[in-house]
């Protein structure tokens, strides 16, 4: 290391002058410190750590300051720091790397200063025990507030669950025992129901704790239709059915309307309890359930493909009150108008980037409760309108898988993953079903519901392998889309041949 001077002087007698001298490589730069700018010639192979020791020991020396790098605080402490070299922007140099790995060149400017020395910990392990103790609090979290109460929640929940279990215990008893009706389990637990919809409020206005207000809410969709089932008298029918499904029904709108829960449970509740109703009503008034099952499915498959619209209805999605530039009315002549009738409309503007991502996340949460509430008819479906060797049953046997096809061809449609997989589960599901129902009907049967079975578990292997990583051909999706536009136009009238309707027509 060199320190270029403005004097020049001869050398002692026995030195020789620096241009005899064979240096390492060095490198010309400007160091300030202290705020004062040298000139140094400095090694460039060297490491900045072995750089810099020697560097501060002379820029110090040169300095009219004979503290020490660093100036002590009000108390007479000094803080300790590590010397190392920056750059003008201030990245520091690596105290590792020599000054030419890191792309130091003749006539660039660097700062000598301290900075904050980073201390390192290395833990001491004494004992196996100890160690598996730090690995297990490392990788497993602990217990927390948030912990205690989802704890409480869940467990206030078990506990509803077990004492509405009790009182249909007792009901079901006082019935086997010749009692038509009995108002004491259902008062009971209409009477807790009353008493926690009181605490969940309680404690959302009094606490704000979203856990525990929702585990005292959603068991109301257990405790309200479980009392409508046994302050109903007799015993369990349609009826029972149908009262349950509106208590439930009518429970879910006011959680899903007026209740901070989210709401895709209450949504999903309000759904699949109304359709129950619906169900319970059309078959209390003496239509045939098989029926109901056939209709059932050619509206499921309906509400299917229009799911996104309906959602979006749902979620209130803000549309500008003016036509748009993709509206058709912009792109008419309006030339036949008056030029006094054209006007600015008055309006509340265009609606605003949040506006737009709640409805968005309100039409998702509805689009999956709109598909969760179909899968369930479709299950139901499958099950209630197949009966092999009763009416038309390869005619149903048809209907239904086809139906199941549709769906299957449909998970497409749906960008988001458990959408689409709740989709595809559900037409594989509705085939599964239709041949364990043979299985269960006819014994002969078994070895070709085994070689369905089968078949589906190989052909949902083949698809997850084989689909996500093919991309195909425009032409090749469009045959697809076709296809299944084909078995949508197929299903109303099966339906209709299924309800007898042809029957009806071309003889009465």
């Amino acid at each position: 290391m060199t320190i270029t001077g403005q004097r020049h002087q001869d050398p002692p007698p026995g030195l020789l002058p620096g241009a005899q001298v064979r240096l390492a490589e060095q490198v010309r730069v400007a160091v300030i410190f202290s705020g004062q700018q040298t000139d140094m010639s400095l090694p460039a192979a060297s490491p900045v750590a072995a750089v810099v020791d020697a560097l501060a020991r002379i820029l110090q020396g040169q300095s009219e300051d004979e503290g020490g790098l660093r100036r002590p605080d009000d108390a007479g402490m000094i803080s300790a720091g590590l010397v190392t070299l920056t750059r003008m922007d201030g990245r520091p140099l690596d105290r590792t790397q020599s000054l030419s790995a890191q792309g130091v060149a003749d006539g660039d400017l660097l700062v000598l200063e301290v900075t904050d020395a980073e201390i390192e910990f290395t833990p001491i392990i004494e004992s196996p025990s100890s160690a598996v103790a730090v690995l297990n609090a490392a990788r497993f979290s602990a217990v927390t507030a948030d912990t205690a109460r989802a704890f409480a929640g869940i467990a206030a929940a078990a506990a509803v669950a077990a004492v509405t279990a009790l009182l249909g215990l007792s009901w079901w008893r006082t019935l086997d025992a010749g009692v038509d009706f009995t108002p004491l389990p259902g008062a009971v637990a209409a009477g807790l129901g009353v008493l926690l919809a009181i605490g969940a409020t309680l404690v959302w206005w009094r606490q704000r704790d979203p856990v525990i207000a929702a585990s005292l809410w959603l068991p109301l969709l257990v405790v309200f239709p479980a009392a409508a089932v046994m302050l109903t008298p007799g015993r369990p029918g349609v009826w029972h059915l149908l009262f349950a499904a509106v208590t439930a029904a009518t429970i879910a709108a006011l959680l899903w309307g007026f209740s901070p829960l989210p709401k895709g449970v209450p949504a999903w509740v309000t759904l699949t309890a109304s359709t129950v109703a619906v169900m319970a009503g059309v078959y209390a008034g003496g239509v045939s359930l098989f029926y109901v099952w056939v209709t059932v499915l050619a509206v499921a498959v309906i509400v299917t493909a229009k799911a996104p619209g309906i959602a979006g209805m749902m979620a209130g999605i803000p549309v500008p009150p003016f036509p748009t530039i993709t509206g058709r009315e912009v792109l008419d002549d309006a030339s036949h108008l008056a030029d006094e009738a054209l006007m600015a409309a008055e309006h509340q503007g265009t609606p605003s980037l949040a506006e737009l991502t709640r409805a968005a996340t309100a039409a998702n949460t509805y689009l999956t409760a709109l598909l969760s509430t179909c899968s369930v008819f479709f299950l139901g479906g499958a099950i209630g309108v197949v009966w092999p060797g009763q009416g038309r049953w390869w005619l149903a046997t048809v209907y239904v898988v086809i139906i199941a096809i549709i769906l299957v061809l449909r998970g497409r449609a749906f960008t988001t993953r458990s959408q689409a997989v709740l989709v595809v589960a559900t037409g594989l599901l509705m085939l599964l079903a239709v041949a364990v129902k043979y299985a269960l009907v006819w014994p002969a049967a078994g070895y070709w519901a085994v070689g369905v079975i089968v078949a589906l578990g190989v052909a949902g292997l083949v698809i997850a392998a084989t689909v996500p990583q093919r991309v195909f051909s425009p032409i090749f999706r469009k045959l697809v889309e076709w296809g299944e536009y084909l078995l949508i136009v197929l299903v109303i009238p099966l339906q209709l041949w299924l309800l007898n309707l042809y029957y009806l027509v071309r003889n009465h």
